[in-house]
């Protein structure tokens, strides 16, 4: 209004095979030379946007022009593009502000405001990643299933990579068919569940810090403290995996032969002894001990130190004079001193006495022979007068006297 008209229709050819496009100040579409000059139109002012609403062309500040009776009446619905759309740095915007989807020129899709799948809150619809989720400009990526209706996961099947910041998930959860790479810290109130976490830290670097010290059922781990299974005792093995017991046995103090005695059959057989007071042990055969008694007089005996102190001990010293109440001698006895015999003495061999006498008390006799051996002799003292008998089987006949 205002002004004056334009007639476009020589410069429509009716089809969608043509681009329109804005060099400057003119207007011009693909397929036809001729140009628009629009610069009688401009206020030439910077403080004015131009924007499309419906059918009208709108700028700010100014009048609207309805491009309805231009268009085939399909408002560029469904149709394909024959050609590249080429938008420079400007963005696709519902209002025309400089937001929304932005395209660089390596092929980069930018959304400066939030990015939606579906066309309300409640759809079910998916996103699917063929590439690499990336968190460039730490901030983080949110699926809730509590701002929807119904329950849904982030399902990547290449990987995610988050730089810094992090992945936040409120409920549901973080469904990866490929790879999860995370170059910061990965932190995850529920469970997380994979086939296997691969760290990839240089050593002197923990790959993982736990806080908890409860046990891990099935860890199954290679090294601990940077030693392998084989440098542990097994103990269904029994000790059997040691590599030098001898060693071992040093180094618990239970050496051998230096700080404990081996097995010895002898040893055992004492050991299985029972002793009591006043017994000693004996050997009855090879490495076999047994008890028998051993009185105070007994370990005084053994504990003289000669025979002489034996003898002594027994009362058989060289200044005892033992009494007898039987002796009898199969071989030659020589007596020093006085031999006293106040029972029956019986020798098998020849009594002699050089330097002293042997007194035979009244009716005691001297006998040659058994006895009560036939034929047997012997002397026997009365008094002053001594009888020379033999015994004749029965009784003893006296055959001749002495009588001073």
């Amino acid at each position: 209004s205002g002004g004056n008209t334009v007639d476009l229709a020589a410069y429509l050819d009716n089809t969608d095979a043509q681009d329109m496009t804005l060099t400057g100040n003119t207007l011009s579409i693909t397929g036809d030379a001729s140009t628009v000059d629009l610069a009688p139109y401009l206020d030439n002012t910077d403080a004015q946007t131009v924007s499309i609403s419906n059918d009208s062309l709108i700028i700010s500040g100014g009048n609207a022009i309805d491009l309805a009776s231009f268009l085939d009446a399909d408002n560029m619905g469904d149709h394909a593009a024959t050609q590249n759309i080429s938008i420079s740095t400007h963005y696709m915007s519902n209002d025309g502000d400089s937001e929304g989807i932005r395209i660089t020129t390596n092929g980069n899709v930018i959304a400066s405001g939030d990015f939606f799948v579906g066309e309300t809150a409640g759809s079910n619809s998916d996103a699917y990643i063929s590439g690499r989720l990336y968190d460039w400009d730490n901030s983080s990526y949110y699926v809730d299933p509590n701002f929807q209706s119904h329950v849904t996961d982030l399902r990547v099947t290449a990987g995610v990579i988050v730089n810094t910041g992090g992945v936040t998930v409120s409920a549901g959860g973080i469904t990866v068919t490929g790879n999860s790479i995370v170059t910061g810290t990965f932190g995850a109130t529920g469970v997380v569940t994979a086939p296997s976490f691969v760290s990839t830290i240089a050593t002197g670097t923990a790959p993982m810090t736990i806080a908890s010290t409860t046990l891990v059922s099935n860890l199954n781990a290679d090294l601990i403290d940077g030693l392998s299974s084989a440098a542990f005792v097994q103990g269904a093995n029994n000790l059997s995996d040691i590599s030098d017991a001898s060693v071992a046995r040093t180094n618990l103090g239970v050496a051998i032969g230096t700080d404990v005695q081996g097995y010895d059959a002898g040893l055992a057989s004492i050991a299985g002894l029972v002793t009591v007071a006043d017994k000693m042990v004996y050997t009855t055969g090879a490495d076999v001990y047994a008890t028998t008694d051993l009185t105070a007089f007994g370990r005084t005996f053994l504990g003289s130190a000669t025979a002489a102190a034996g003898a002594t001990t027994l009362g058989l010293g060289t200044t005892d004079s033992p009494t007898f109440t039987g002796v009898t001698a199969t071989g030659n006895g020589s007596v020093g001193g006085t031999f006293g015999v106040t029972g029956v003495s019986t020798l098998g061999s020849d009594l002699t006495v050089n330097g002293g006498d042997i007194d035979v008390d009244d009716d005691k006799a001297f006998y040659f022979g058994g006895k009560t051996t036939t034929g047997s002799w012997r002397i026997v003292r009365s008094l002053t007068d001594l009888s020379f008998e033999q015994y004749d089987g029965a009784i003893w006949v006296q055959k001749f006297a002495m009588v001073p």
